[in-house]
């Protein structure tokens, strides 16, 4: 996967800029600009299969606003027994994850703080740092599961108003996305919970000279190609989008997988029968 960078001189070689113009800062950003642009165009008109993700949240006892990230973890080994209280995330419970024993915690990296009792020293609060979470969130849910001994039980999408005025102490079966990577589930878990989020995650951080394309980078480089051939009023730049759209089609069609769609024929509606009611 080429960088930013790589592309950027790509992009420049093929649309016949000079090497010396390439270099300019004006002139680096409007390359820039062509590859984040064809990357976003491209992103928003298609899905694309193997950008499909899970997101696992683990729920909280009357917890029940969860953010959906999908962050890298990091181990912390306590001296002592332990018991896990809560996780902070931006200044609220995240999520409750009770484990004892000398083996050491596996927690977000972008916690700033868990909360633990121990046997020696009763609660102490142990600061992690705060950063931002380093993967991408999710762009669009396609379902949600609530793993319970192993099976997969559906939750729907919807939580009426009515709703909140009942009390009820079992699983989450009712879910609706508040923000963009929250979402709420109805009844409020009453335990702790494994829920399983799919969806298609948004695009990575694509701005600096070593960061990559979230998307096939021949595609993302061939569009930008011909948008940039187009906007210098190069004579080829027909030729150049025949090309990307070439490669998107083929590219497309492995995405689908062994899928395929087959057009079938629509039934024309059944006439009904006359009823006579008044016979002369």
């Amino acid at each position: 996967m080429r960088t930013l960078m790589q592309l950027r001189e790509d992009l420049a070689d093929q649309s016949g800029i000079p090497t010396i113009e390439a270099h300019d800062a004006p002139m680096r950003y409007t390359l820039n600009s062509q590859l984040k642009r064809a990357q976003e165009f491209l992103y928003q008109q298609y899905k694309w299969e193997d950008m499909y993700r899970f997101w696992q949240i683990l729920t909280t006892a009357q917890v029940s606003f969860y953010p959906i990230v999908a962050a890298p973890t990091r181990a912390w080994a306590p001296t002592t027994n332990f018991v896990i209280k809560d996780v902070i995330f931006d200044g609220a419970n995240y999520q409750m994850a009770q484990q004892t024993g000398l083996s050491g915690l596996v927690v977000p990296i972008w916690a700033t703080q868990i909360n633990v009792s121990t046997q020696d020293s009763g609660t102490a609060w142990i600061c992690l740092g705060s950063t931002p979470p380093p993967s991408p969130g999710i762009r669009e849910i396609s379902g949600v599961w609530l793993i319970y001994n192993n099976a997969w039980l559906p939750v729907d999408e919807g939580i009426d108003p009515r709703a909140y005025t009942l009390v009820a102490n079992m699983y989450p079966h009712r879910y609706a996305r508040r923000q963009s990577n929250l979402i709420e589930l109805w009844p409020v878990p009453d335990n702790v919970y494994d829920i399983q989020v799919g969806g298609y995650q948004m695009l990575a951080q694509f701005k600096n000279d070593a960061d990559v394309t979230t998307l096939d980078d021949e595609v993302v480089l061939l569009y930008a190609i011909a948008k940039t051939k187009a906007a210098l009023s190069k004579p080829d730049a027909g030729v150049a989008m025949q090309e990307a759209l070439t490669y998107l089609r083929a590219l497309r069609a492995k995405n689908h997988g062994n899928q395929r769609f087959i057009p079938g024929r629509r039934q024309p509606p059944v006439r009904p029968m006359p009823i006579i009611t008044n016979p002369m």
